[in-house]
């Protein structure tokens, strides 16, 4: 079973923004070529590049595993028999270290009740918090939440939703 996770208005106008940005930089840069003007486009052209192919676009659940997908970069394999709870993610939390607004937000954030956990969000709230007995928690934001949640509670050993 497939769950799409597409971006919400506030990630899909942020996205844009960036990424005119950088090109309106690449145009400019490419009108005089200053040197040492190309170093700095090319370094966000990269971060633009990487966090498009680690942003999420769906969620894959196959047998007794959940596969986060990504546009170019591996998925993110969480094994079903390790998550104990299901639950609504938190609203606000402290970006760690990770994307938050470009193509998705996506990395490792911490929020109280929660602590630290992973998150593939492309929307800004209605994230899924899979509270899991080996390794942290994961939020993740697919199109169909009441959908994915019931997907995923026939698969899990001994899950509960809060």
């Amino acid at each position: 079973m497939i769950f799409r996770m597409t971006l919400d208005a506030f990630h899909r106008g942020l996205s844009a923004m960036i990424v005119l940005i950088v090109l309106g930089g690449v145009a400019v840069v490419s009108a005089n070529a200053p040197p040492g003007r190309w170093a700095l486009v090319v370094l966000l052209a990269g971060v633009v590049v990487l966090a498009w192919a680690f942003s999420p676009c769906a969620l894959e659940v196959e047998g007794q595993e959940l596969r986060i997908l990504r546009r170019l970069a591996p998925p993110v394999r969480v094994p079903l028999d390790t998550v104990r709870a299901l639950g609504p993610a938190p609203e606000f939390s402290l970006r760690l270290l990770g994307f938050g607004g470009l193509f998705g937000s996506f990395g490792l954030y911490r929020a109280k009740g929660v602590g630290t956990y992973r998150r593939y969000a492309t929307r800004a709230s209605g994230a899924v918090l899979l509270e899991r007995t080996k390794g942290i928690p994961i939020a993740v934001t697919p199109d169909d939440p009441a959908g994915f949640a019931r997907a995923l509670k026939g698969r899990l050993p001994a899950a509960t939703a809060r």
